[in-house]
């Protein structure tokens, strides 16, 4: 795998000692070593995502979690939050109970009934052992002040992966 020293002044986020890690095959979530980063300020994080398959079928999966805390928090606090993502076409129904007091809306007609989900990142499954996946991924953090990036070796056991991230506030 092809290292960059600096990707559009990328710092390192997943890593062995600044090259390429392979995951633990166990499906279980290891925090990136860059640890619990500062984002107060910034709109969007930036991961530029490199998997280099080991074999077919290997995926790799991301969660991005934030926080809105003032003080930095210890990386297993209780003050971490997955940012929910909307699950396809909404259906449609009306409310089951009274809307609150005051309110100037009705239950009914039909409401749009949305299922947000938390948001686990995946890569697409390889296809062969020498594929090679470059993807940068970009997650709004513009209502946190702080993030950490977990990842896995979702199915498969020998991808290897290096990842660098940015945060930009426009």
């Amino acid at each position: 795998m092809t290292q960059y020293a600096n990707k559009s002044g990328a710092t390192l986020l997943i890593h062995d000692n600044g090259a390429e890690i392979t995951p633990a095959a166990s499906n279980a979530y290891t925090a990136a070593q860059a640890g619990v980063i500062a984002c107060l300020g910034a709109r969007r994080m930036h991961i530029w995502l490199q998997v280099d398959a080991g074999a077919a079928s290997d995926v790799i999966a991301l969660l991005v979690i934030v926080s809105p805390v003032a003080d930095k928090p210890a990386a297993g606090a209780d003050v971490w939050y997955v940012p929910a993502f909307f699950d396809g076409i909404p259906t449609a129904g009306t409310l089951t109970g009274a809307v609150p007091s005051g309110a100037d809306f009705s239950a009914a007609p039909d409401f749009a009934r949305c299922l947000h989900r938390q948001l686990e990142i995946r890569t697409e499954p390889a296809d062969n052992a020498t594929d090679e996946l470059r993807t940068l991924i970009s997650i709004d953090v513009s209502m946190a002040k702080w993030v950490q990036v977990a990842y896995s070796q979702a199915a498969g056991t020998t991808a290897k992966v290096l990842a660098y991230y940015s945060l930009s506030s426009g």
